[in-house]
């Protein structure tokens, strides 16, 4: 399973990461990078003209918080450490990424209510990332 806006590891996390909405697969070939850098590019653009000026900088901390969870997920959902196996509580856990995550994902919370607030947009990745629970374990 992977987070609202994630791809395979190395194409979705890195392209959530610099803000974007939706990563591509890892070795894919497609132009989903530069299709993706031109909806960024008009949205940054029509959020200017018709958006407060305090939205963009709101929309960047929720991008970048965004970017860190669907990091994070990845990370968790493929375990590389095998954290869930030999380290399930205690400094550097399994239990430790899950309670960074949540607290990243309450920030986020409270970051896109604060949006809604001042009107202004949010994706609806990123609001699905709000909600979306840590993984359980990792996908083996």
């Amino acid at each position: 399973m992977l987070p609202p806006g994630g791809g395979a590891a190395g194409g979705g996390a890195a392209g959530a990461a610099g803000g974007g909405i939706v990563g591509g697969a890892a070795g894919s070939t497609g132009n989903v990078g530069s299709s993706s850098a031109i909806a960024k590019g008009l949205q940054k653009l029509v959020n200017k003209l018709f958006c407060p000026p305090e939205c963009e900088q709101l929309q960047a901390e929720i991008a970048e918080l965004a970017g860190e969870l669907r990091a994070r997920f990845v990370q968790m959902t493929g375990d590389v450490n095998n954290l869930y196996c030999t380290r399930p509580v205690g400094q550097f856990s399994w239990m430790g990424h899950q309670l960074q995550y949540n607290l990243k994902q309450k920030r986020l919370q409270k970051l896109i209510e604060q949006a809604k607030a001042q009107n202004c947009p949010v994706s609806a990745e990123d609001e699905r990332l709000a909600n979306t629970p840590p993984p359980i374990c990792p996908a083996r």
